[in-house]
């Protein structure tokens, strides 16, 4: 009868993760969740009613393929997870030995806007067009030094033909009255 008391006092107990607690909400019995990337500080409860002996309880857990930690406490927390795919496991054991089997939850936390398809469209598509204005811009400026320059050389040339028309005048003039005085001279001979 010892025997088989002894049996049962080391029988693992049922285990349970009571409730998953994020930073916005609290989902009891969890199974496959999908949190916001705003709810990666997360926190485990988890239970396991053993009431022969509980002082001899232990509990093992582990994140992802880690290897498996004693915690303290029936609850674990982690306050900064990075987005992506988790697996949280639990066990139990009243001997250090025989454990439970595993009890699981999966969940998803999301990557947060800036990592999101979304975002990065929206920026690209930012940049893109402001290449393009920046493009643009540079192109009318050119363009407008090139029509200011046009429009200073065309500014010098009139420039210049004032001058070659200013300094033709009095030639023109003298030659014209030389060659009227010529006219008269030789009309008065006559």
């Amino acid at each position: 009868a010892l025997d088989a008391l002894n049996q049962q006092s080391h029988k693992s107990p049922s285990l349970y993760i009571m409730e998953l607690e994020s930073s916005q909400q609290i989902y009891p019995n969890p199974k496959d969740l999908q949190l916001a990337s705003n709810e990666n500080g997360i926190r485990f409860h988890f239970s396991a009613p053993y009431f022969t002996n509980p002082t001899h309880l232990r509990y093992q857990y582990k994140l992802k393929d880690n290897e498996w930690r004693t915690p303290q406490v029936n609850s674990v927390e982690y306050p900064f997870l990075a987005d992506g795919e988790y697996t949280f496991s639990v066990r139990a054991s009243v001997d250090g030995q025989n454990w439970t089997e595993a009890e699981t939850v999966s969940f998803y936390i999301e990557p947060p806007f800036q990592k999101s398809v979304l975002f990065f469209a929206l920026i690209s598509g930012l940049a893109i067009l402001l290449t393009a204005y920046l493009a643009r811009l540079r192109i009318f400026k050119v363009r407008e030094r090139e029509m200011e320059m046009r429009q200073s050389q065309q500014k010098m040339s009139d420039l210049e033909h004032q001058a070659l028309g200013a300094l033709m005048n009095p030639h023109f003039i003298f030659t014209t009255l030389n060659s009227i005085q010529m006219f008269f001279n030789t009309h008065e001979k006559q």
